[in-house]
């Protein structure tokens, strides 16, 4: 069994935890003592990168370029299973246990190729819309200032074209979000995340935490994947040099991974939207290949290596196909109960 922090400090069943258990903990785990850990490690990291840069501000000041307005149509909010108000009231209970004043919620997350008018997808963002914003009216009943966002992937080509189709139905995408009391404040582009991300991945760099590994050219999937940054943690693909668009020169940019363009996003959260993350993404997707539970390891393994840290403001609300389908809490498809106070 995985050791427990530091403070002692027990708040779930350990047994459901995959091997890493701890060492991959999240604000399920938070105390008030190592989020000021946490904060002391981003602030040092910003000040000794000198804001990443300046690319911190600048992403930051992009996404609030991307404003959406409030609906004012007033929406009964869904009611959900028990199980399902269980998992909000344990988001509730570990922000507030946390000490944390503001939380910044982001669901519905797409692919600027996605058809939002597809039955499948439209249910699924049905259903992360309409349970985001039951937790974050769970919140602000807490006295907790929450602020909802969209993230949408303009980055990644679309994998039968090879291309960067433009489908989205941006206003029925966001109508759908409203329909159910979402009320997302501004859009997080995804290519807007990748100076950020190079900036990030110098700094690992810089730490002595990536590796880089040469493709097998014997293995048609890696010769054309090209090398990989990886972190030596895991061996969590960072950054490919050889893939991604060329420029004027016909040389390629290379291309960021989704977890390294997630952990981006996250210290803009973090550093100026809000001081708790609740991502909430769906259990299944239709790549078979694809999981946002592995996606979001990953993503909190990149910054807890960085930040030299543990234990991050972060959670994971996982929903099921429609709203009367089971969800859960953390970075596990399972519900945990907490164990009582002693």
């Amino acid at each position: 069994m995985p050791e427990l922090p530091e403070d002692g400090i027990d708040p779930v069943d350990l047994e459901d935890f995959e091997p890493e258990g701890l060492l991959d903990g999240d604000l399920d785990h938070m105390s008030r003592r190592t989020r000021t850990v946490f904060f002391e490690q981003l602030e040092r990291s910003i000040a000794e990168t000198q804001g990443y840069g300046g690319a911190l501000l600048i992403a930051a000041r992009t996404l609030e370029e991307h404003p959406l307005p409030a609906s004012a149509r007033r929406v009964e909010l869904p009611e959900l299973p028990p199980e399902n108000m269980r998992a909000v009231e344990r988001i509730v209970a570990a922000v507030r246990y946390a000490g944390l004043q503001s939380i910044v919620i982001e669901a519905g997350h797409v692919y600027n190729y996605h058809d939002v008018h597809m039955p499948t997808l439209e249910a699924a963002l049905h259903s992360q819309f309409a349970q985001a914003a039951v937790v974050t009216n769970a919140l602000r009943e807490s006295g907790i200032s929450v602020k909802e966002i969209l993230f949408i992937d303009d980055y990644n080509p679309n994998p039968e074209t090879g291309k960067l189709d433009e489908i989205l139905d941006l206003e029925a995408y966001v109508e759908l979000a409203h329909a159910v009391g979402y009320q997302p404040e501004n859009i997080a582009y995804e290519s807007d995340m990748a100076p950020l991300a190079e900036q990030l991945l110098m700094r690992l760099q810089q730490q002595g935490q990536v590796y880089e590994r040469e493709p097998d050219l014997k293995n048609e999937r890696e010769a054309k994947r090209g090398r990989q940054l990886l972190l030596r943690s895991r061996r969590i693909e960072l950054f490919r040099p050889d893939d991604g668009p060329s420029d004027a020169l016909g040389r390629r940019q290379g291309m960021y991974s989704c977890a390294m363009l997630d952990a981006a996003l996250t210290l803009i959260k973090v550093a100026h939207l809000g001081e708790g993350v609740i991502n909430v993404l769906p259990r299944r997707t239709d790549d078979l290949d694809f999981s946002y539970n592995s996606q979001q390891r990953k993503t909190r393994r990149i910054l807890r290596k960085h930040l030299h840290t543990q234990v991050l403001p972060m959670m994971n609300f996982f929903t099921g196909d429609s709203p009367s389908d089971r969800s859960s809490v953390g970075h596990h498809h399972t519900i945990r109960p907490r164990r009582p106070q002693r």
